[in-house]
């Protein structure tokens, strides 16, 4: 597990030889601890399924990102599709889940199968996002608000303060 909350695993139908040289170029920082690849798959009804059990992990705290969604139909729950990579070097498709699983380790989530599951579909992401903008907006506005009564309160206390020993509260400014 790296210290940043989560580990990075390719689990990847394709076939060692191919996709080991794509997976070295791509990761070139060695942040992805773990490669499976289609052999470790579960081949049912013209389908290569990735079987979350494989990882050996807790699946409460496991998120598959996978363009095909019937690849991870046997954990529907830990799964976001993304649409498909098409070689576009302005895909920022990855980019945006960074703040959704930021989030998630910063709420310290106990299952992200809960969170995922009220977020379906090819738009749940950007729904989390502009539900995560929107309450991050509202904490931010509840603090400011906050620090105004403080503020306002310890001018209060200045002003009792400065009246026992007979200074004007105009006399301060």
């Amino acid at each position: 597990m790296f210290q940043a909350g989560y580990e990075i695993c390719a689990f990847t139908s394709g076939h060692q030889a191919v996709v080991d040289p794509v997976l070295t170029q791509l990761d070139r920082h060695r942040v992805i601890t773990h490669r499976l690849y289609r052999d470790a798959t579960t081949y049912r009804n013209g389908v290569h399924m990735k079987d979350l059990s494989k990882l050996n992990r807790d699946l409460s705290k496991v998120i598959i990102v996978d363009d095909e969604s019937e690849a991870f139909s046997m954990h529907t729950n830990n799964g976001i599709t993304v649409k498909k990579f098409d070689g576009d070097p302005q895909d920022v498709t990855l980019l945006q889940l960074i703040p959704v699983l930021e989030s998630m380790i910063a709420d310290d989530v106990a299952d992200v199968r809960e969170v995922l599951r009220q977020y379906p579909g090819a738009d749940g992401i950007q729904k989390f996002t502009e539900e995560r903008i929107a309450r991050n907006k509202a904490l931010r506005d509840q603090h400011i608000l906050a620090g105004k009564k403080s503020d306002s309160g310890r001018g209060n206390a200045i002003k009792t303060l400065a009246s026992w020993f007979g200074i004007s509260s105009n006399a301060r400014q």
